[in-house]
């Protein structure tokens, strides 16, 4: 089983702590690249060409 590698939570409100094993962090890091790179394509900042060869760097 995986260990437990960062704590992250609210200082304020002790509701909202949030525990990620690695694995998780890195499909969260994935998860947001992905997001970010369409963001960019959405806007004409990045071509068909350019979205596909980050993704499939990045993935």
């Amino acid at each position: 089983m995986e260990t437990v590698s960062e704590h992250i939570g609210n200082r304020e409100d002790k509701g909202m702590d949030l525990q990620f094993t690695n694995t998780q962090k890195l499909e969260i890091k994935k998860a947001l690249k992905r997001g970010i790179y369409q963001e960019l394509h959405d806007r004409d900042f990045l071509t068909d060409v350019q979205l596909n060869e980050l993704l499939g760097r990045n993935m």
